[in-house]
């Protein structure tokens, strides 16, 4: 085999595995799975979580949020709490 096509081949492996490398760090790169928050919250004040801290809370997190609800249900006794809701992020660092 003349050299040339010794230094064609060898350059074509090498170029291969380069692009093989990038492209399993490019796919375990997009496989981080999304973060969820759940939030229960116990309105003391309900006047004021209405007014005040419900739009801001909804302005804040209106693409994030996932579910929101009021009748919250306990499998076992009394529910702590009177709202729960459910918000997605991309990552922990976001979240």
């Amino acid at each position: 085999m003349p050299v040339k096509t010794r230094y064609t081949v060898a350059l074509s492996m090498i170029a291969g595995a380069a692009l093989g490398a990038a492209a399993v760090q490019g796919v375990h790169a997009q496989a981080k799975p999304p973060v969820h928050a759940v939030a229960e919250i116990t309105v003391t004040n309900l006047d004021a979580y209405i007014r005040k801290y419900a739009p801001l809370a909804q302005a804040g997190i209106k693409t994030l949020l996932l579910a929101v609800g009021q009748n919250v249900t306990s499998l076992e006794g009394a529910p702590a709490v009177n709202r729960v809701s459910i918000q997605q992020w991309d990552s922990p660092e976001k979240l």
